[in-house]
């Protein structure tokens, strides 16, 4: 389940999570399966997307075992927003709201005043509240606060 716009959730069985990496019917050994399938699969994710995953496992309720995994996605462009104590960062926002295009693409937003739509120091005073209030509200298909921010080099 999404938890909000920047992380995502999903709980799976282990015969769930086999059939979805097309190894059903192998890794009879669940020590083999997080090690060859689970591990190598979060491992390439995080180095080389910008989404962080996490696994937790889930024990069977008697006895040895595992009966099922939560794989917890998170957006690594989220923390460019945040500062070290997870609060959006002031800089971070202050960058979006001086971008000409995110004036362009947010000058409807339905939070924005009339002076907000009219006058450009208005429009930004209020878009660094709004932001701070409610970045949830900022949705539009590929425009999603982080794509107003300088790119990632890698």
């Amino acid at each position: 389940m999404w938890v909000n716009q920047f992380q995502y959730s999903k709980d799976f069985t282990l015969e769930e999570f086999k059939h979805v990496m097309n190894v059903k019917g192998k890794y009879k050994q669940f020590g083999h399966l997080r090690q060859f399938v689970i591990e190598t699969a979060i491992n390439d994710i995080n180095e080389n997307t910008n989404y962080s995953v996490s696994v937790e496992y889930q024990k069977k309720s008697r006895g040895k075992g595992f009966r099922g995994l939560k794989l917890s996605f998170y957006k690594k462009t989220l923390d460019k927003l945040t500062g070290a104590d997870g609060a959006l960062s002031q800089a971070a926002i202050q960058s979006i709201v001086d971008s000409v295009q995110f004036m362009n693409d947010y000058n409807d937003h339905p939070s924005l005043s009339y002076d907000g739509k009219m006058q450009t120091e208005a429009f930004k005073r209020e878009m660094i509240n709004i932001i701070q209030r409610e970045p949830e509200s900022f949705n539009k298909p590929n425009k999603a606060l982080e794509s107003y921010l300088p790119k990632i080099k890698h």
